[in-house]
């Protein structure tokens, strides 16, 4: 749930798009966390990018919470490893993706910025808290990646939630 929340609020306020249903599973051929929970597109100064992005959820009241530092597994490690080879992979899969949606305009511009310099692309690291905001969350992961990620553009952002938003209440029922 937390990648679609981040996906709506990168839509909504940061001029992108996913032009696909989310699967995430079927972005990284060995099926593992190695891929990206998100891949789509960027808008900015009138061109059109790759966009590449990590999410975490977490509901620990550490800042940063351990979904972000922990190795291998963790947001900074994770985007750490989006390289140009996992970028490549993933830019493959999503041509597989727009070729049935038939759009291919924002694949072929964003693909030719990409080709042409490999750091032409946006990555996003993105935390979902369930905790009150802390500018902790975000400095210390940052200054830490800030060095490694090749990327023109790069941000970080974190969205706190109401903990009860993201609960589910289902009470028996008759299923058909």
């Amino acid at each position: 749930i937390a990648e679609t929340f981040v996906e709506c609020f990168l839509e909504d306020y940061e001029h992108a798009k996913f032009p696909y249903v989310t699967a995430r599973d079927n972005k990284n051929p060995k099926a593992s966390p190695a891929g990206a929970d998100l891949i789509g597109f960027f808008y900015a100064k009138g061109s059109v990018y790759f966009l590449f992005g990590e999410v975490k959820l977490s509901h620990e009241l550490n800042h940063p919470p351990g979904v972000v530092m922990a190795k291998k597994k963790g947001l900074v490690d994770q985007l750490k490893n989006l390289d140009d080879t996992t970028r490549t992979t993933l830019i493959t899969w999503l041509a597989q993706k727009m070729l049935k949606a038939g759009d291919m305009d924002d694949y072929y511009c964003a693909w030719h910025l990409y080709n042409k310099d490999n750091s032409e692309f946006k990555m996003i690291g993105a935390l979902v808290r369930t905790t009150n905001p802390n500018q902790k969350d975000l400095d210390k992961p940052f200054d830490k990646l800030k060095p490694h990620i090749e990327s023109r553009y790069f941000e970080m952002i974190a969205i706190y939630l109401n903990k009860n938003d993201l609960c589910l209440t289902e009470k028996g029922g008759i299923s058909q």
